[in-house]
């Protein structure tokens, strides 16, 4: 896995470009399509039993829409296939520093701003699988443009107020449906918050388990993510903390309301 951070605006094509420069440095991914429109690019993750394409239209300030594509055609530019839900986002934002952590068969991508609640985290690609030989990435993203929230951290797909969405694309058995973590309930309304401290001055740190909403079938484990839900009170680590353990780094990241931990390398 590789992590790389630099600065963006919000400005169409902002996004695209931080993309541009970042996933091409694994060379399982690749610019699949740059034709697709205006400041609007289709990206493939293309390894044996783990394809999918990114399409990002990134034609206008603030937020870029997002979707995940079974398969692409590049002569003609559209996707082909399931796919998730139209009207997904990313959040971009005047004076964002960037985070990418980006390995072979997935992209966690986390625009920072200079207010606590402008830490956005998005994640598109495969879960660390039970089931190695079935393709079913992940792509998570805000429903609307005005949103706090880090999505990373939120146990699933929120509710308009929260604006977050875990969607799930079992591509072998061609539905798409959404996705939440272990201890969730499924349902749309926060359900509260996880912790990591503990009373050794130590932590316990875990891969976040995931659920298919359609049948209640675990999928896998976050690649490098373990959410730590929605709560307003102290939790013994706060945004910008790092916690090692066996040389790894996480990074504790998000609104102070929103925390989750990502693997940095």
């Amino acid at each position: 896995m590789s992590y790389y951070t630099g600065s963006q605006t919000a400005a169409a094509g902002a996004t695209i470009t931080v993309l541009d420069t970042e996933l091409v440095k694994n060379s399982n991914w690749s610019i699949y399509d740059a034709s697709v429109g205006t400041n609007w690019k289709t990206y493939k993750c293309g390894t044996a039993g783990s394809v999918f394409y990114l399409s990002v239209d990134d034609n206008q300030s603030d937020y870029s829409i997002v979707r995940m594509w079974e398969d692409w055609d590049a002569v003609n530019h559209v996707g082909v296939g399931i796919n998730t839900a139209d009207g997904l986002m990313w959040r971009k934002l005047a004076s964002t520093t960037y985070y990418i952590n980006l390995n072979d068969t997935r992209l966690i991508y986390r625009p920072k701003g200079t207010t606590d609640g402008t830490r956005y985290g998005y994640y598109a690609g495969q879960p660390n699988r039970y089931n190695t030989s079935m393709n079913t990435p992940l792509l998570m993203c805000n429903v609307h443009p005005t949103v706090t929230g880090n999505v990373l951290a939120m146990l699933g797909t929120c509710n308009a107020t929260y604006g977050g969405t875990w969607h799930y694309l079992n591509i072998p058995g061609k539905f798409v449906t959404h996705a939440f973590s272990y201890w969730s309930d499924g349902s749309t309304t926060p359900i509260g918050a996880s912790f990591c401290k503990t009373y050794a001055g130590v932590f316990y740190v875990h891969e976040e388990p995931i659920v298919c909403y359609k049948n209640k079938v675990f999928i896998g484990t976050l690649d490098g993510v373990m959410s730590l839900g929605y709560s307003s009170a102290a939790r013994g680590v706060v945004h910008g903390d790092t916690v090692t353990i066996d040389s790894v780094i996480w990074d504790v990241y998000g609104p102070s309301d929103w925390l989750c931990l990502v693997e940095r390398v």
